[in-house]
């Protein structure tokens, strides 16, 4: 999984060792500042995971426990949003 940095006040709770309950949200752009951007906006209230191209989403999706909700760019390298919609649900 690609690493982006928040600061990690941002991405715990107040106390910081209680169980995390927030719902996750898979982030898939191929440019970083795109999820960076998009992470910081979404980080104090959702766990965050972040790809940069489509196989990569695909591999992260298909983990236990999996997104709640994949923000998909359309044009990501290797399978783009459009073919790779499908994967996580058939397993193809």
């Amino acid at each position: 999984m690609t690493n982006i940095s928040f600061d990690i006040e941002k991405t715990l709770p107040d106390e910081k060792y209680v169980e995390d309950e927030r719902q996750t949200i898979l982030v898939v752009d191929d440019a970083p500042e795109n999820n960076e951007s998009i992470g910081n906006l979404l980080v104090h209230d959702y766990r965050i995971q972040v790809a940069i191209d489509g196989r990569e989403a695909v591999e992260i999706a298909r983990r236990k426990p999996q997104p709640d909700l994949i923000l998909l760019d359309i044009m990501v390298p290797d399978i783009d949003g459009i073919r790779g919609m499908p994967y996580p649900e058939s397993g193809s």
